[in-house]
């Protein structure tokens, strides 16, 4: 977006014709606080993150249907600007539309011999939409503590959750999050 300053008249007074009136320098100086103002909020808005995570995590997340993504429970908002956390959804909610780049780490054990996949969903925090295109994924082993990380950047409009998700591949399975970090940057 780009933010100029056409509609000013800032010539020198000794360099004009005739000085400037005081209703034309009051009118400048208020198209030139509106556009610091526009260039302001969208500095705001190019700014925008925030963070989720679980700490020390025990419950079980049960993956009932194979190959459903199910959203990670559990979560706690960290630090935020301009991008909030939605605890009833385990979700963050981005403020303006953009592209957004998106990580994640979960520590977790499974069902033995299970595969699990890690990914990112993206709608009204109810209907997560998961990128299928940026995903990671591990075979949980016998009693194990691994860890994934998933690194994308996904398109989200004003409004729109971002959440964290698992996928039992194939299977059905439980798996226990011990750790998961969510962070979400407005990317430009």
């Amino acid at each position: 977006m780009a933010l100029t300053i056409t509609d000013l008249d800032l010539t020198q007074r000794a360099d004009q014709a005739a000085p400037l009136s005081a209703v034309q320098h009051d009118a400048n100086l208020t198209a030139l606080e509106n556009k610091i103002n526009e260039l302001i909020d969208t500095l705001h808005a190019l700014l925008s993150y925030a963070e989720a995570f679980l700490s020390g995590g025990v419950a079980a997340l049960n993956l009932a249907i194979a190959d459903t993504w199910y959203g990670i429970p559990g979560l706690t908002g960290g630090h935020q600007d301009r991008i909030t956390f939605d605890a009833t959804k385990n979700s963050l909610v981005v403020a303006a539309d953009g592209d957004y780049y998106v990580s994640a780490s979960v520590s977790f054990s499974g069902t033995t011999g299970h595969t699990f996949k890690l990914g990112f969903g993206v709608g009204d925090g109810d209907t997560q939409v998961v990128d299928t295109d940026h995903v990671a994924i591990r075979k949980a082993a016998s009693g194990d503590v691994g860890t994934m990380s998933c690194v994308a950047i996904v398109e989200a409009t004003a409004g729109q959750h971002i959440t964290v998700n698992l996928l039992d591949v194939g299977g059905t399975g439980n798996v226990t999050p011990a750790e998961v970090t969510l962070v979400v940057q407005r990317k430009e």
